[in-house]
Parts: C-alpha cells; structure tokens; sequence
C-alpha cells in the first residue's frame, strides 16, 4: 500500500468507485483489454498514442520503447491510477477507474521503479498484507527465493541497493498472486540496476507466475 501511495501521489487524476469487480471467469474471458488508449499532457501534448493490447491469462507481455513512449502512462492506466483522454481500458470487462481503490489494488499487483523500503526484514517487507499462517509463510519464502534473496531474508530492507529493493517488491507481488491476491501484475522496469544473472531469475520467476 506504501508503494502505491508512494507512487501515485504526483498524478493528476485519481479516479474511483463503486464497482464489482470482475470475477476469475471474468478474467479469463476477459482478460486486460486496452482499445485506442490516449493520453495527451497539457504541456508536452501526446504523452501515449493510441495503443491496444490483450493480455490473457498465462501471458507474459513486455513492453518496450524509448524512455518518454508511454510505458509507464500505460500501466497507470491499467492499474486505474489514470483515465484515459480518448479509447478504453478495462480488466476482466470492467474499467480499473471504476472500482474503489482497495479493489483496485486487490485486482492489480503494482511494483514500482522504486520501491519503498518497507517492514523490519526483507521476510516481514514481502508477507505485507498477507495475513499470517503456514501458507502465507511457505509462500513468501517462495517468492524471497525465487528472485534470489533468500541469503537476505533477515535483513532490513532500507540497508539493501536499489535493485535488491526492487526485487523485495516483485517477491511481495509473486507472494501475492500465489496466494490468489493480485491476479494481474505489473512491474515497472523489472531488471533496472540488476546484474545480467539477477534479472534472469526475475523475469523467469515473472514466467512462472504467468505459467
């Protein structure tokens, strides 16, 4: 919740509201749909030129370009943090602007460029939110694991780099979506300030999430 409140508190925009969300069978019909997706900024006019993307469940979708193409204006977008000016963006049929923020956040995993260092241990950090038992434990281990933190387990997140925070956050999404929490993840620049072998088992966890 930290690294959304963190990463949203500049936006120009932030909708809601009072919608269902959308079902697992509504996200498996449905998936995330983006139709002719606009945003245009006042000052440095088109800031994302019309997109349209499916993404499924199982897929695994990157999103490449130039730094200033939108990237990251899109995934707001998807996340519900921004409505577009023109076309449409919905997840499992329904428009992420149209829910209220806590389903939002239930519905879609956000990991942030950069993330906050959050929680006494980089354990405590990943099992944020996440309720408490064997299974959660034995999931959160998983996640730590996974993107190859398991040596820092116990260690303070706000003692660790740039790239082993950003990794502490993604195993906090993995942890979650494994738990049924966030069946749609995104993650900002996944393996920036990571060594070649590092963002390997990143996006190969990433993978095996989708899978």
């Amino acid at each position: 919740a930290a690294d959304e409140l963190a990463t949203v508190a500049d936006l120009p925009r932030r909708p809601s509201g009072t919608a269902t969300p959308p079902s697992a069978a509504d996200l498996a019909t449905s998936g995330v749909a983006v139709t002719g997706a606009t945003v245009v900024d006042v000052d440095r006019g088109a800031r994302l030129a019309p997109v349209d993307l499916v993404a499924r469940p199982g897929d695994l979708v990157a999103l490449t370009g130039p730094s200033g193409a939108g990237k990251s204006t899109l995934l707001d977008l998807v996340r519900g943090v921004r409505t577009p000016d023109a076309g449409s963006v919905a997840v499992g049929g329904v428009s992420p602007t149209d829910l209220a923020p806590a389903d939002r956040v239930a519905l879609v995993r956000w990991v942030p460029q950069t993330p906050a260092a959050l929680g006494p241990t980089v354990t405590a950090s990943v099992a944020l939110g996440l309720g408490a038992g064997a299974d959660v434990e034995a999931a959160v281990d998983r996640a730590i694991d996974a993107v190859g933190l398991g040596a820092l387990a116990g260690t303070a997140p706000d003692r660790l780099s740039g790239g082993e925070r950003r990794r502490v956050a993604t195993a906090r999404a993995l942890a979650a979506a494994r738990r049924g929490a966030a069946p749609v993840l995104l993650v900002d620049e996944p393996t920036a300030q990571l060594d070649p072998a590092s963002g390997a088992r990143v996006i190969a966890a990433l993978r095996a999430a989708a899978d």
